[in-house]
């Protein structure tokens, strides 16, 4: 109505509303909005171009991966959100199957990650990653979401706050701009370029795989996938040191892509090992990046923890990963682990103990997740 019918509106309603169809029309302008409009009208839709980008902006707002939902919509964003929304995920040809023949896998669900009083709000962080710095998310969701969160000191939780300082100090941070001589920005700018490596590595790795391929590129992939893991975790040690906070943000998603790189070159490392006259990878570097994987595992639990709280998915991950390497490292190379320099792995009996309490971590906070949204609409269903 507004951009129909040029009614006066409010400056949020500038900002929020018209300033951003005007983006849409610039991003979708031409052959794709002809073809929209030519398909509309093939099925008989009554639809201009305002209507396309209408409802492009509520998908902008309002989306999730699998669609627009009416009460879904309604979740607000909180840099310390009480819920996590989990994208539909297919991952083997059975659950494609399923896919197709009852909609499995097709949903968004939202749960919450921790204790939410009656009356309190439901919110969500909008942004993936998550863990970014606060300069990067004002900016994002300016841009993105059209509203301000405003500066780091008007950050409530004091405890939360603490995990953005840098140097003891709250970054400046601005709604229209980001800083490019900012510490954080060239941390984040030296993750996404990690990161698409790691990707580029991982794709490749799976096809390799597949093929049963240990040629000459398979080799030269498990030699990079190692100088990529050793890049990151000397990203890990340079990021805490010059952002002079133990406790970053930043900190999660460096701790989080080596482990990801740690376990392709692990991988790829039992595979490789015969090609280096080794009967395993261990004494040939694998024990080094088991012992990192560990050091760099516990100090992201301890991150998350911070963060997130003691009942988050992402927090029973890094639980199921440490005990999976410890429990390895037992049987490997049980030196490594106890020489790792945490009190926790110094011997076996301690390794033992902190093994189960960290497997039963896991499965405790992993039932509070059930994923079974597919059954629940079953059920409704089959309740009408």
């Amino acid at each position: 109505d507004f951009v129909r019918n040029k009614k006066a509106v409010s400056k949020d309603e500038q900002i929020q509303i018209l300033d951003m169809m005007d983006v849409m029309d610039m991003q979708h302008s031409g052959k794709e909005m002809n073809f929209t409009l030519d398909l509309a009208r093939q099925y008989g839709i009554d639809l201009d171009e305002i209507d396309v980008c209408r409802m492009l902006l509520a998908m902008r707002y309002n989306g999730f991966g699998s669609g627009i939902y009416l009460h879904f919509a309604m979740f607000n964003h909180d840099v310390n959100g009480n819920s996590i929304k989990f994208q539909p995920e297919i991952n083997n040809e059975e659950s494609k199957q399923k896919q197709g023949s009852k909609g499995y896998g097709c949903y968004s669900e939202v749960r919450t990650t921790k204790f939410v009083k009656r009356g309190e709000s439901l919110t969500l962080d909008y942004l993936i990653p998550r863990e970014q710095s606060y300069a990067m998310k004002r900016r994002h969701l300016w841009d993105q979401h059209r509203f301000d969160i405003g500066s780091l000191n008007s950050l409530p939780d004091l405890n939360l706050r603490e995990m953005y300082l840098v140097n003891g100090q709250c970054p400046p941070s601005s709604r229209d701009n980001v800083d490019r001589d900012a510490d954080t920005y060239h941390v984040e700018s030296a993750l996404k370029e990690l990161e698409e490596q790691h990707n580029e590595i991982k794709i490749t790795w799976s096809l390799l795989a597949r093929l049963k391929d240990e040629g000459e590129d398979a080799l030269k992939l498990f030699e990079h996938s190692k100088a990529m893991g050793e890049a990151t975790f000397e990203l890990l040690t340079a990021t805490q040191n010059k952002l002079i906070n133990p406790n970053h943000i930043l900190l999660i998603q460096c701790c989080r892509l080596y482990l990801d790189c740690a376990e392709i070159a692990l991988e790829m490392g039992v595979r490789f090992a015969s090609h280096f006259s080794s009967t395993s990878f261990g004494p040939i570097g694998g024990n080094l990046i088991m012992a990192n994987f560990v050091t760099t595992c516990h100090k992201l639990l301890s991150l998350q923890i911070k963060y997130l709280g003691n009942e988050h998915p992402d927090v029973a991950r890094s639980y199921h990963d440490l005990a999976g390497m410890i429990n390895a490292m037992i049987t490997q190379c049980p030196d490594s682990l106890y020489g790792c320099g945490i009190e926790e792995y110094s011997v076996f009996g301690k390794c033992q103990r902190i093994e189960a309490k960290y497997s039963s971590e896991f499965r405790r906070i992993d039932a509070l997740y059930p994923k079974d949204v597919e059954n629940k609409i079953e059920e409704y269903r089959s309740s009408i």
